[in-house]
């Protein structure tokens, strides 16, 4: 949105959100940054009272993490990882599991 088209209550954080929603319609492929942006969407909907909508996200988290395998300590596509890419696709699984959870 352009900032003439903000209203006065809008934040910076809903300007940011608004942005977030409109490139995830774009049918954006599964990424870690994907999954971990769909989780802070998770929590800030769940932190302004609108669960139903933290719930969505938080399961849209999981189940790319599990398209991803995540899940999985090997990846089936026969890709080697650096330790530190290891554990960010562990930590960014666990992080949508709990949400989720």
């Amino acid at each position: 949105r352009r900032s003439s088209d903000l209203k006065k209550s809008d934040t910076i954080g809903d300007h940011f959100f608004m942005e977030a929603k409109r490139l995830l319609q774009h049918e954006m492929p599964p990424c870690l940054t994907t999954i971990q942006a769909l989780g802070l969407m998770s929590i800030r909907e769940a932190g302004c009272g609108r669960e139903s909508t933290g719930y969505f996200y938080s399961c849209q988290s999981i189940r790319m993490a599990t398209e991803l395998g995540l899940h999985q300590h090997v990846d089936n596509s026969g890709l080697v990882f650096s330790n530190v890419e290891s554990e960010v696709r562990s930590v960014t699984f666990w992080a949508a599991f709990v949400l989720d959870s």
